[in-house]
C-alpha cells in the first residue's frame, strides 16, 4: 500500500494580548485605534501624575516644580559622548505627547535598567538652570515601574455620601462590597447635610476596615449613584 500524506495540522496560536494587539495596530496605521497601552494604568495616571508630557515643551512654566509624569517607553539608545562616557536617551509617550530624556553620568548609572522599549514609567523630575547657565535642563530624580505605584503611594480611599441617601439599603451594599476586597488602605466614610440651616460633615474612619484598592472596586463605587469617592495619598 501507499504512503499516506500526513495533513500539516494547525497549531495552537495564542490570541494577542491587548498590549500585543494595541502596537500591531501602531505599527500598521501608526496610531492606537481600540485603546491605548496606558489604558491599563488609567488610575495612576489619574491620581498619581501632575504633568502631562505636552507641558514639558514650555519649561519656563515649570522651573522649580516636582514634576511627575507617566508614559510607555517607546525608543531607547544606549550612546557614547565624544570624551568616550556612556550615557542613555530614551522617548516616553503618554496619551497626547511624546518627550526624549537623556540620561548621563550618575543618572545613566542609576537607572540604565529601567531603558526598556514597552516599558511603563514612573518619573519624578525636576526643572532648574543647567550647570553655570540660564539654560533650563529637566532632571530625573527618580524612575519607578508605573505599576508599583499605587500599593506605595495609595494611603486610603475617602467615601462621601449625602446624609439623605443613607439607608439600610446602602449600608448593606457597601458593607458587601468592601468585605470582598480586603486590603491595607484606609477608608474613610463622610456623611454630610444640613443641621439647623448649616452644612455639616461627619467624618468617620473605619480603624478595623481596610481595603485593596482595585480597579473592580472603584467601579463597584463609581455604579452607586449615591456614593462619591476620593483617594488619599
Amino acid at each position: 500500500g501507499g504512503e499516506t500524506a500526513m495533513k500539516p495540522r494547525a497549531g495552537h496560536i495564542e490570541p494577542y494580548g491587548k498590549i500585543e494587539e494595541l502596537n500591531i495596530e501602531k505599527e500598521m496605521v501608526g496610531l492606537y485605534i481600540s485603546g491605548h497601552p496606558l489604558d491599563e494604568y488609567s488610575f495612576e495616571m489619574q491620581f498619581f501624575t501632575n504633568t502631562p508630557i505636552s507641558d514639558l515643551k514650555d519649561m519656563d512654566r515649570l522651573w522649580g516644580r516636582e514634576i511627575k509624569i507617566g508614559g510607555i517607553v517607546t525608543n531607547v539608545q544606549h550612546r557614547m559622548t565624544k570624551t568616550g562616557k556612556p550615557f542613555g536617551q530614551m522617548t516616553i509617550e503618554d496619551y497626547n505627547d511624546s518627550h526624549q530624556f537623556f540620561l548621563f553620568s550618575d543618572n545613566y548609572t542609576t537607572f540604565k535598567s529601567f531603558l526598556e522599549t514597552g516599558w511603563f514609567l514612573y518619573m519624578s523630575c525636576t526643572v532648574g538652570n543647567r550647570w553655570h547657565s540660564e539654560e533650563l535642563e529637566l532632571k530625573i530624580n527618580n524612575i519607578e515601574h508605573l505599576g508599583d505605584i499605587r500599593q506605595k503611594l495609595t494611603k486610603g480611599i475617602e467615601l462621601n455620601v449625602q446624609v439623605q441617601d443613607v439607608n439600610d439599603v446602602l449600608v448593606d451594599e457597601l458593607e458587601s462590597i468592601i468585605s470582598k476586597y480586603p486590603g491595607s488602605a484606609a477608608l474613610r466614610l463622610n456623611v454630610a447635610g444640613q443641621f439647623e440651616n448649616r452644612d455639616i460633615t461627619l467624618e468617620m474612619i473605619s480603624r478595623k476596615t481596610s481595603v485593596d484598592i482595585t480597579d473592580e472596586l472603584l467601579r463597584e463605587i463609581k455604579n452607586k449613584d449615591e456614593l462619591r469617592y476620593r483617594i488619599l495619598t
